[in-house]
């Protein structure tokens, strides 16, 4: 039978996420001599969470066990060390440290993902989204002409959106046109390697106008549908940056939703949900199986994502989940460091 487990960890910059597989059956560690305590054997691997191949050379040091240990070129290493569990920390320059727990009740194996400290791709063009919408009403306006100086001309689609990609001006000087209402102008200011979102509200009167709306979005969290799924409507409870910097602990926020509970044991705090069953945990994508809810800090968490039951979307677990997913997604991943 094969245990998959995934530790908490922390470090002074951020938290990143640790795969173990403990898998089975057990593996006799090597021969003994009559009184001596038996040691397990662990074939480790160590791989760079975006490309996934080995990473070499990471220090890594089991607390309560002598010495200390480093990966081999292809990032594999072998441990033999009693049963217990254990604090384990691994270092790396250039990578986030890493530091969780290590149960050990068998010989198997477990891979830990490395995240670079620096990892985003620089000199991507910047991408503008424009939405048009109608002053007083929010109606979405379609057929709207906006036009980028330098960047070429656009019609708004049936949701009010129009999009220019390839940008690599720090200003755009966006103009907005359509029968019926006032011609509109604004400079907006973009930032490369990000989506710029811009809120526009037209009038067929002399008013003043409502200041725009822009809103940076993160290019990881575009990549993998967060803001899609927001737009539509597919999250059923959203925790955003502005709300989780009022709070002292992610379980407090989680037990006033509707359809959640936090429950405790061993006075520790678990999140279930309707049908009082776990509901599954999620970092930047993958599963995480933690001691508590409240081993991430809020002010590591860009947002998070709740789904409940048979809502939740595939990747998250949604085929067969009666309980639901906690998706949260880390300030680092997301670009807000």
């Amino acid at each position: 039978m094969t245990r998959r487990l995934i530790p908490v960890f922390a470090t002074a910059l951020w938290a990143v996420v640790a795969q173990l597989a403990i898998p089975g059956p057990v593996r006799q560690g090597t021969a003994q001599e009559a009184g001596r305590e038996v040691e397990l054997q662990l074939e480790g691997r160590f791989v760079d969470a975006e490309s996934g191949e080995g990473v070499p050379d990471v220090v890594v040091r089991l607390f309560g066990q002598p010495g200390r240990h480093v990966s081999r070129p292809d990032g594999t290493l072998s441990l033999d060390v009693p049963p217990g569990r254990y604090d384990f920390t691994t270092w790396k320059a250039g990578y986030a440290t890493v530091k969780g727990k290590l149960p050990v009740g068998m010989a198997g194996e477990f891979t830990v993902s490395m995240y670079r400290l620096d990892d985003v791709e620089l000199g991507i063009p910047a991408r503008l989204v424009v939405r048009v919408g109608e002053y007083g009403s929010g109606r979405p306006i379609e057929g709207a002409v906006v036009s980028l100086q330098g960047g070429g001309v656009r019609q708004s689609d049936t949701r009010g959106m129009a999009e220019f990609t390839d940008l690599r001006e720090p200003v755009a000087e966006l103009s907005v046109g359509m029968f019926g209402y006032a011609q509109r102008t604004e400079r907006v200011s973009l930032q490369l390697e990000r989506t710029t979102m811009v809120q526009l509200v037209m009038t067929a009167d002399a008013i003043g106008l409502e200041p725009l709306e822009v809103e940076v979005r993160s290019r990881f969290l575009e990549a993998r549908g967060v803001y899609w799924r927001i737009d539509h409507g597919r999250v059923q409870h959203l925790l955003t940056r502005e709300h989780l910097d009022t709070l002292s602990s992610i379980s407090d926020a989680l037990d006033r939703m509707s359809g959640m509970r936090v429950e405790y044991s061993g006075g520790l705090p678990y999140v279930t949900g309707r049908r009082r069953c776990p509901l599954r945990m999620f970092l930047d994508g993958f599963p995480l199986f933690l001691d508590s809810v409240d081993d991430l800090l809020p002010q590591e968490i860009e947002v998070i994502e709740v789904f409940l039951a048979e809502r939740t979307p595939v990747q998250f677990g949604g085929i067969n989940n009666r309980c639901g997913s906690v998706v949260m997604w880390s300030r680092r991943k997301a670009g807000r460091r």
